[in-house]
Parts: structure tokens; C-alpha cells; sequence
């Protein structure tokens, strides 16, 4: 769990006040009036009364090539960063999406703004991104949905002269997914060849992420 976000209809709040219990953590508090929210008595948690938030999962591609990749949320002069997060599983397993948690209310500009950058902090695109959001919360104010977040691609530039910049073949495979036709490295005439292990006409295909 990444991030804490407990909607309270007024039940647990000594002041019967509706509102979000939460982490205190930039992601989350950028975007709302934290300094209405209150300390919770030994618990590593905030009270917002009034907060109307809603979770939802950004979803990338976890393969190699985004370790370190950072994701930034904009919300007109808000903004706040979340990174991708350590893998617990392989990363050469390429076809899985790494997940990277959101809490957030209305934006008040109309629209999220998320862009990514790269363990060197340069512009970048993790492959592909997309938003699945949890149910919505009880109280209005909430997220209403998925149109109110607009990933944005960095500008095209160098970086898209080399279509596959991580070619270090000898040290495995990175980015390239496949389904039912296997994936292999051969070296041919001193240059490596990726190859696919199946051949059959009904099934199987490899695409580059």
C-alpha cells in the first residue's frame, strides 16, 4: 500500500464532520486545503473534513527501461511527483504494468496535466499509460472520471532518432514483449539478431513497448 485514503461520512470524526482520513503525503495533500486537516492521535495519519477524494491506478509499462521514471501531476499551480516504485517481480516480464497510485479531488484548473521523466530527469514516456479508477466516493467533489486527466508525450526529438535505444542485446532483452512465439538473441556475423522461437501462422506475435 503506497498511499492511505479513508473516506469517513462523519461516523469515526470526533467532530462527526464527513471528510478523508490520509497519509501525509505530497501526492495527496498538494491538491487539497491541508492546513484544515488535523493530526490523528497516534496514527500516521491527517483528518480533512470536508476532502472529496478519489483513488485510481496510473498503470506503465514495468519494464526495465522505466526504472527510476518519475510521474507529475499538474493541477494549474499544484503539482506534486510520484515515482514509479520498485518491482517485486521481474522486470524482464514486460507484457505486466508497473502501478503507480493516485488520490485526488476536482481539479480545480478542469483538467490533471501528467507528464513522466527518466532516471535523469529528461523528458520521457514510459510506453504507454492509462487510469482505472475505483469507485466513486460518496461525498461530491470527487474525480468524476478519467476525462479530467490528460497524459502528455514529451516533444519528439533526438531521443526518436533511435528507435531502439535500448539495444544492448548481449545483456538481454528490454522493452520487446511476446505472446505465444518466444523471444530469443542470436549473433550472427558479430551483430546480435532478436528472433522469435515459434513459427506458426494462427498465433503469436512480438511488439516492441
Amino acid at each position: 500500500v503506497r498511499y492511505i485514503a479513508i473516506e469517513d461520512d462523519g461516523t469515526m470524526s470526533t467532530t462527526s464532520e464527513p471528510g478523508f482520513y490520509i497519509q501525509d503525503e505530497p501526492a495527496i495533500t498538494s491538491f487539497i486545503d491541508s492546513e484544515s486537516c488535523q493530526d490523528v492521535a497516534n496514527a500516521c495519519l491527517k483528518f480533512c473534513p470536508g476532502a472529496c477524494l478519489r483513488l485510481g491506478i496510473v498503470s506503465v509499462s514495468q519494464d526495465l527501461t522505466t526504472r527510476g521514471f518519475k510521474m507529475h501531476i499538474q493541477d494549474g499551480a499544484s503539482s506534486a511527483t510520484v515515482i514509479r516504485g520498485p518491482i517485486w517481480f521481474d522486470e524482464l516480464q514486460n507484457h505486466l504494468s508497473a502501478q503507480i497510485p493516485i488520490v485526488l479531488p476536482v481539479p480545480t484548473s478542469g483538467i490533471y496535466s501528467i507528464t513522466f521523466t527518466d532516471k535523469d530527469d529528461q523528458p520521457a514516456w514510459p510506453g504507454y499509460a492509462s487510469l482505472s479508477l475505483d469507485n466513486a466516493p460518496a461525498c461530491s467533489g470527487g474525480l468524476a472520471d478519467s476525462s479530467q486527466v490528460d497524459f502528455v508525450m514529451p516533444v519528439p526529438d533526438s531521443r526518436c532518432e533511435d528507435l531502439f535505444r535500448y539495444d544492448d542485446y548481449a545483456n538481454g532483452v528490454h522493452g520487446w514483449q511476446n505472446f505465444f512465439s518466444g523471444i530469443a538473441i542470436t549473433e550472427e556475423s558479430g551483430s546480435y539478431v532478436i528472433r522469435t522461437t515459434r513459427r506458426k501462422s494462427d498465433r503469436g506475435h512480438v511488439n516492441l513497448s
